[in-house]
């Protein structure tokens, strides 16, 4: 019986803990209730808007990442023997 107390104690401590930061990382209520529809107001105007058109001007592709520590050379062609 005392094997079987020993097992349970980290299930239920783990029990706690999802229980406490479930309990802590809940969004905070408005104070009042008129902010809290204002919000709600303000995020349905955003959902409302269109939204602007992609331009080639606005795209911008990644250049690719080199670490510093390698050295970058030229692509060899088919023909060229490794040296």
């Amino acid at each position: 019986m005392g094997a079987l107390a020993w097992l349970l104690v980290p299930l239920i401590v783990t029990a706690l803990a999802f229980v406490i930061v479930g309990a802590r990382s809940r969004p905070e209520r408005p104070i009042e209730a008129e902010r809290g529809m204002e919000g709600l107001d303000r995020f349905r105007e955003a959902m409302a808007r269109p939204m602007p058109a992609p331009s080639a001007e606005t795209v911008v592709a990644p250049e690719p990442f080199v670490s510093p520590s390698i050295e970058v050379r030229p692509a060899r062609g088919k023909g060229t023997a490794a040296a």
